[in-house]
């Protein structure tokens, strides 16, 4: 499990370097807000995940829901990934999930954006997750049931359409939204992501020519729980983050950074092939 000390150093690099952008905007300072040319060239979402502005939307709704309707608005809000939609549709209810699709296929046929190009979001298979969750709210209390955001992942990827990736995605929205079930855990693991799993190979000293070439991020997209080594290597990095953050990170947030600093070696390396929907926006 060791980590090749250049590619730690890299990563809290990224880390630190990305929070000074968040804190230098927060009090207004003028861009640009980095000297970096890759993170002043590409857009990265916030290293502390709550602090992302489309987590704050949804968790702003998610807080104080009973724990089905949380399930059925997160998974609809991350599977899709874009606010517009839901600003213009609302979030979907339980009991009306028919009115909700018909909103938002009306969208769809306006020619407004429904989902996130970057996160390949499709409609169809979240409606058909949306469909599951209501004809078996068992699934839903499953979730809520869960002591831990890994199990919490592991029971929503069975749904039909969201795997690896989304169930992460949606645990940590569930996680960070702090519902009563959920504050105690607040802290604990969602479970690994494709990208921050890339993150970790390349940190053991795996080269992006190798990730690229055995087609990790496809091999890796059904795997939401977190292996004995990668457990470790998370608790090595949580005990040893810079004090020089702007507040600690949890471990949504680190599973989150290890996400985009995996983005940010292979925009550094010249690995463009899908970063072209990436660069910063206005």
């Amino acid at each position: 499990m060791t980590l090749v000390p250049d590619r730690l150093d890299s990563f809290w690099a990224f880390v630190q370097e990305r929070d000074r952008v968040y804190v230098r905007r927060a009090v207004g300072q003028p861009a640009p807000w980095t000297e970096d040319p890759v993170i002043r060239r590409y857009h990265f979402t916030n290293v502390h995940r709550r602090r992302d502005p489309g987590t704050e939307w949804i968790v702003a709704r998610l807080d104080g829901t009973w724990p089905e309707r949380a399930v059925l608005q997160a998974t609809a809000y991350r599977m899709l990934n874009r606010v517009s939609t839901f600003e213009a549709a609302g979030l979907p209810e339980l009991d009306d999930l028919d009115a909700w699709v018909d909103r938002v296929r009306a969208l769809q046929r306006r020619g407004v954006p429904v989902g996130s190009a970057r996160h390949m979001t499709f409609l169809g298979r979240t409606i058909r997750a949306l469909e599951t969750l209501v004809a078996d709210p068992s699934i839903a209390a499953r979730a809520m049931e869960a002591q831990t955001g890994v199990e919490i992942a592991e029971v929503l990827a069975d749904l039909p359409g969201v795997k690896g990736f989304f169930a992460v995605q949606i645990a940590a929205d569930l996680m960070t939204a702090a519902l009563p079930e959920r504050r105690a855990p607040y802290g604990s693991a969602s479970g690994l992501g494709v990208g921050a799993r890339s993150a970790l190979r390349l940190m053991e000293g795996e080269s992006v020519e190798v990730l690229r070439q055995t087609r990790i991020r496809r091999a890796l997209e059904d795997m939401t729980g977190l292996s004995l080594v990668e457990s470790l290597q998370l608790s090595v990095l949580i005990l040893g983050q810079p004090k020089t953050l702007s507040e600690p990170l949890v471990c949504i947030d680190l599973e989150h950074s290890l996400c985009e600093w995996s983005r940010y070696v292979r925009l550094a390396s010249g690995d463009y092939q899908w970063a072209t929907r990436m660069e910063r926006r206005a």
